[in-house]
């Protein structure tokens, strides 16, 4: 069954923000205008109101985001943003505070595992996913959310399109409402026999839909 555990903020603090406009790619047709923008607010909230410090970040923009030298930057292709992940929920523990953003392009693709009731996988793009490809839901999934102990507290911010899904939890959270929905197959059967608990504090079923720039 799910449980949702209690969580108190003791532990260290990361976060992991991406903001891609695309202005590079195809010459600037599909270009998003505030997706970077998005970025230097959230630092700027995270900071000022929850206690983030410069090196508790890595940003990755494909434009000047205008940070301090002591933030860590990167281009937002689809090796740094896995790499990104990876760093944000290394070494967790209970306590911890973790926080992802991602602002840009969302889309989907056919799903080849057979977890998706609808039969397609949400993605998010990368500034080169025409060469490297986009990032699937499941890698998301299995990256960020599988590994994570109990007690820790991941939040997630997903600007994009089809971002209701885009992290293929097992469940999701309609706001105003007191339960959760179950949400397909995947999850459960993933988790194993500890159920939901290794998920600790995670707020399940993060992001909207947004309107495009």
């Amino acid at each position: 069954g799910f449980e949702m555990l209690s969580w108190q903020p003791s532990g260290r603090k990361r976060a992991l923000l991406v903001g891609i406009n695309y202005s590079k790619v195809d010459n600037g047709r599909n270009r998003l205008r505030g997706c970077v923008n998005d970025v230097k607010m959230m630092k700027y909230l995270l900071v000022s109101r929850f206690g983030f410090r410069n090196e508790d970040f890595w940003v990755m923009t494909d434009e000047n985001a205008g940070m301090a030298s002591t933030v860590r930057q990167a281009m937002p292709t689809r090796m740094n943003i896995l790499s990104g992940m990876r760093w944000l929920v290394s070494n967790a523990q209970a306590g911890d505070s973790l926080f992802f953003q991602f602002s840009g392009h969302g889309s989907q693709v056919l799903d080849t595992s057979g977890d998706e009731a609808d039969g397609y996988d949400e993605t998010i793009l990368p500034m080169d996913h025409k060469t490297a490809g986009q990032i699937v839901d499941d890698t998301i999934f299995d990256i960020m959310v599988k590994p994570l102990p109990a007690h820790v507290r991941l939040t997630a911010v997903m600007d994009c399109c089809h971002s209701g899904t885009g992290m293929d939890l097992p469940y999701i959270h309609l706001a105003g409402s007191d339960s959760y929905e179950g949400f397909g197959a995947r999850g459960l059967l993933d988790l194993g026999p500890s159920s939901m608990s290794g998920l600790g504090g995670i707020p399940l079923g993060l992001g909207s839909r947004a309107p495009r720039r």
